[in-house]
Protein backbone atom coordinates (compact mmCIF):
# COMPACT_ATOMS: atom_id res chain seq x y z
CA UNK A 1 0.00 0.00 0.00
CA UNK A 2 2.00 2.93 -1.52
CA UNK A 3 0.15 6.80 -1.83
CA UNK A 4 1.30 9.51 -3.15
CA UNK A 5 -0.55 12.91 -4.66
CA UNK A 6 -2.77 12.57 -6.28
CA UNK A 7 -3.99 9.09 -5.65
CA UNK A 8 -6.61 7.05 -6.86
CA UNK A 9 -7.25 4.08 -3.93
CA UNK A 10 -9.45 1.19 -4.26
CA UNK A 11 -11.34 -0.22 -1.31
CA UNK A 12 -12.24 -3.72 -1.03
CA UNK A 13 -15.25 -4.16 1.51
CA UNK A 14 -14.99 -7.95 3.06
CA UNK A 15 -18.12 -7.23 5.58
CA UNK A 16 -20.59 -10.24 5.60
CA UNK A 17 -24.52 -9.88 5.40
CA UNK A 18 -24.41 -5.84 5.14
CA UNK A 19 -26.94 -4.98 2.77
CA UNK A 20 -25.77 -1.27 2.26
CA UNK A 21 -22.48 1.04 2.81
CA UNK A 22 -20.75 4.08 3.74
CA UNK A 23 -17.53 4.58 2.96
CA UNK A 24 -16.12 7.60 4.95
CA UNK A 25 -12.41 8.78 3.47
CA UNK A 26 -11.43 10.91 6.01
CA UNK A 27 -10.94 13.81 3.86
CA UNK A 28 -14.91 14.94 3.94
CA UNK A 29 -15.88 12.87 1.02
CA UNK A 30 -18.09 9.77 1.17
CA UNK A 31 -19.25 6.86 -1.11
CA UNK A 32 -22.35 4.13 -1.01
CA UNK A 33 -20.68 1.87 -2.95
CA UNK A 34 -19.99 -1.40 -1.64
CA UNK A 35 -16.27 -1.31 -3.60
CA UNK A 36 -15.14 2.58 -4.60
CA UNK A 37 -12.62 4.32 -5.19
CA UNK A 38 -11.62 7.73 -4.08
CA UNK A 39 -8.48 9.94 -5.51
CA UNK A 40 -7.05 11.86 -2.83
CA UNK A 41 -5.99 15.26 -3.99
CA UNK A 42 -4.12 16.41 -0.73
CA UNK A 43 -1.44 15.29 1.29
CA UNK A 44 -2.34 14.51 5.38
CA UNK A 45 -2.94 11.54 7.37
CA UNK A 46 -6.46 9.95 6.84
CA UNK A 47 -8.50 7.11 8.34
CA UNK A 48 -10.95 5.20 6.03
CA UNK A 49 -14.26 4.24 7.62
CA UNK A 50 -16.46 1.56 6.81
CA UNK A 51 -19.80 1.08 8.26
CA UNK A 52 -21.73 -1.94 6.97
CA UNK A 53 -25.69 -1.61 7.64
CA UNK A 54 -28.40 -5.03 7.40
CA UNK A 55 -31.51 -4.85 6.58
CA UNK A 56 -32.85 -5.60 10.17
CA UNK A 57 -31.05 -2.22 11.59
CA UNK A 58 -28.12 -4.11 12.77
CA UNK A 59 -24.35 -2.06 12.00
CA UNK A 60 -20.74 -2.50 12.85
CA UNK A 61 -17.97 -0.07 11.70
CA UNK A 62 -14.20 -0.89 10.97
CA UNK A 63 -10.88 1.73 10.39
CA UNK A 64 -8.21 -0.94 9.63
CA UNK A 65 -4.80 2.00 10.08
CA UNK A 66 -3.59 5.25 9.26
CA UNK A 67 -3.09 6.08 5.46
CA UNK A 68 -0.87 8.60 4.72
CA UNK A 69 -0.26 10.23 1.71
CA UNK A 70 2.82 13.25 0.85
CA UNK A 71 3.50 14.74 -2.01
CA UNK A 72 6.92 13.39 -1.62
CA UNK A 73 7.14 10.18 0.24
CA UNK A 74 4.10 8.20 1.70
CA UNK A 75 3.74 5.08 4.44
CA UNK A 76 0.85 3.54 5.41
CA UNK A 77 1.15 1.90 8.63
CA UNK A 78 -2.03 -0.70 10.14
CA UNK A 79 -3.35 0.20 13.58
CA UNK A 80 -3.20 -3.34 14.55
CA UNK A 81 -1.78 -6.86 13.71
CA UNK A 82 -2.17 -10.44 15.17
CA UNK A 83 1.51 -12.65 15.34
CA UNK A 84 -0.88 -15.85 16.27
CA UNK A 85 0.13 -18.62 13.18
CA UNK A 86 -3.05 -18.21 11.71
CA UNK A 87 -1.29 -16.71 8.37
CA UNK A 88 -3.49 -13.54 8.38
CA UNK A 89 -1.54 -10.03 9.59
CA UNK A 90 0.91 -12.36 11.34
CA UNK A 91 3.90 -9.96 10.27
CA UNK A 92 3.14 -5.72 11.20
CA UNK A 93 3.72 -5.08 6.95
CA UNK A 94 4.49 -1.34 6.41
CA UNK A 95 3.89 0.01 3.02
CA UNK A 96 6.57 2.91 1.77
CA UNK A 97 6.76 4.79 -1.34
CA UNK A 98 9.53 7.20 -2.32
CA UNK A 99 11.69 6.73 -0.35
CA UNK A 100 15.31 5.80 -0.92
CA UNK A 101 16.52 4.92 2.88
CA UNK A 102 14.57 4.07 5.51
CA UNK A 103 14.77 2.90 9.09
CA UNK A 104 11.94 2.00 11.30
CA UNK A 105 12.12 1.54 15.46
CA UNK A 106 9.19 -0.08 17.13
CA UNK A 107 9.34 0.58 20.79
CA UNK A 108 8.04 -0.82 24.05
CA UNK A 109 5.54 1.46 26.34
CA UNK A 110 8.34 1.83 28.63
CA UNK A 111 10.31 3.33 25.34
CA UNK A 112 12.56 0.05 24.95
CA UNK A 113 13.47 -0.72 21.66
CA UNK A 114 12.19 -4.05 20.50
CA UNK A 115 12.98 -4.19 16.86
CA UNK A 116 14.56 -2.24 14.28
CA UNK A 117 15.47 -2.34 10.32
CA UNK A 118 16.44 -1.08 7.46
CA UNK A 119 15.52 -3.55 5.32
CA UNK A 120 12.23 -2.84 3.41
CA UNK A 121 11.38 -6.11 3.16
CA UNK A 122 12.25 -6.95 6.46
CA UNK A 123 8.81 -6.81 8.59
CA UNK A 124 7.82 -6.91 12.37
CA UNK A 125 7.07 -10.51 13.36
CA UNK A 126 5.61 -9.08 16.86
CA UNK A 127 8.63 -10.79 18.76
CA UNK A 128 12.04 -9.65 20.44
CA UNK A 129 14.70 -11.22 20.38
CA UNK A 130 13.10 -14.94 19.02
CA UNK A 131 10.75 -14.40 22.07
CA UNK A 132 6.94 -12.98 21.54
CA UNK A 133 6.04 -10.41 23.08
CA UNK A 134 2.70 -9.38 25.10
CA UNK A 135 -0.41 -8.46 23.47
CA UNK A 136 -0.41 -4.50 23.78
CA UNK A 137 0.36 -1.02 22.41
CA UNK A 138 3.99 -0.60 20.92
CA UNK A 139 5.09 2.99 19.22
CA UNK A 140 6.91 3.07 15.63
CA UNK A 141 9.51 5.95 14.85
CA UNK A 142 10.17 5.67 10.87
CA UNK A 143 12.93 8.01 9.47
CA UNK A 144 13.98 8.20 6.24
CA UNK A 145 14.97 10.02 2.44
CA UNK A 146 12.89 10.91 -0.01
CA UNK A 147 13.91 10.12 -3.72
CA UNK A 148 14.50 14.16 -3.75
CA UNK A 149 16.80 13.72 -0.70
CA UNK A 150 14.64 15.78 1.47
CA UNK A 151 14.60 13.85 5.46
CA UNK A 152 11.11 12.38 6.33
CA UNK A 153 9.38 11.24 10.23
CA UNK A 154 6.77 8.97 10.57
CA UNK A 155 5.70 7.57 14.05
CA UNK A 156 2.36 5.96 15.72
CA UNK A 157 1.01 3.35 17.26
CA UNK A 158 0.63 -0.30 16.59
CA UNK A 159 -1.56 -2.62 18.76
CA UNK A 160 -0.24 -6.30 18.87
CA UNK A 161 -3.17 -8.82 19.30
CA UNK A 162 -2.80 -12.27 19.30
Amino acid sequence: VKFAVPAQISFVNTSQYADSYLWEFGDGFTSSLQNPSHNYQSEGIYQVKLTAFSKNGCFTSVVQGDIVIKKDASIFVPNAFSPNGDNVNDELVIGITYLKKYRVQIYNRNGSQVFFTDNIFENWKGDFKGSPLPVGVYYYLIKGTSLSDKDVEFSGSVTLIR
